[in-house]
């Protein structure tokens, strides 16, 4: 009677136990074929200070936040899925406390200086927006800025590699602006859906950033802004499509670099 009583009660335990794991699967499909679709960005910036440049003509400080929502339809794992438009997306966080996004285009909201946008290391923000299915958001903490020291001097033409091993960032954005005419020479910056994808989906820790030799292929001083990125995790994402969404989060940092060096280049010609 006793093992009887124990095995009932053995098989009762792994029925409930599967019953459990349905549930749980059946949230996870319910989080991949979930249409509503949030890809997102917010960045800080560090101070630029250099003796060739000029700070004062060049605004480096950047608190922004950009916003696509869109829904995937049918097919959840749309690439190119469809914008939504006229939502109130607010951002939220205990310094910002709410603001609300300006609609840029269709899909496309944003937040920056103007409308208050402060940027805090390691506190923690949320990006909310509610329609007749519910409230969607999604959370992260802030990261400081990667930590790279680049030699001043770089001979023309050749690569930059920035290391980044052990740092614990996911992806990066990198600009790159040649003074003193003030020309942005490279950007990764993303144009379409798929590209925000494919940035905020890497399959690698990131360990390193390499910037093409043609983008240095003039002399100049080149300031190099990097923002080094961590994603969201899926289980900071409610009522999302844990597929598609995503919200990076970074602060640039800012090094120089001087083609073929700096004396030349601070030396007028005579």
């Amino acid at each position: 009677m006793n093992r009887t009583i124990a095995t009932v009660s053995t098989l009762m335990a792994l029925m409930a136990s599967g019953c459990a794991e349905i549930d749980k699967l059946k949230e996870d499909i319910e989080k991949i074929t979930n249409q509503t679709v949030l890809s997102g960005l917010v960045v800080g910036s560090e101070p630029l200070e250099h003796p060739l440049i000029d700070a004062d003509a060049m605004d480096v400080t950047l608190n922004e936040s950009r916003i696509f929502l869109a829904s995937a339809g049918v097919d959840s794992t749309d690439l190119n899925p469809s914008a939504i438009t006229g939502a109130e997306v607010i951002f939220e966080s205990d310094t910002n406390g709410s603001l609300v996004y300006n609609e840029d285009a269709d899909g496309f909201y944003s937040l920056g200086n103007d409308d208050g946008l402060e940027y805090v290391d390691d506190e923690m923000v949320s990006v909310v927006f509610e329609d007749e299915a519910g409230t969607h958001s999604i959370s992260s903490i802030l990261p400081a800025g990667a930590e790279f020291d680049l030699p001043d001097d770089h001979a023309s033409g050749r690569d930059v590699t920035i290391d980044l091993s052990n740092q614990g960032f996911d992806s990066y954005l990198v600009a790159v602006t040649r003074f003193p005419e003030g020309e942005i020479v490279y950007s990764n910056e993303p144009q379409t859906f798929e590209e925000i994808y494919n940035l905020s989906h890497p399959e690698t820790e990131l360990t390193s950033v390499v910037i093409p030799g043609d983008s240095f292929s003039e002399d100049g001083v080149y300031a190099i802004a990097l923002s080094a990125l961590v994603t969201a995790d899926t289980d900071s994402m409610v009522e999302l499509n844990t597929v598609l969404s995503s919200l990076m989060t970074g602060k640039v940092a800012y090094d120089v670099i001087c083609v073929p060096d700096c004396l030349t280049v601070a030396t007028p010609e005579q």
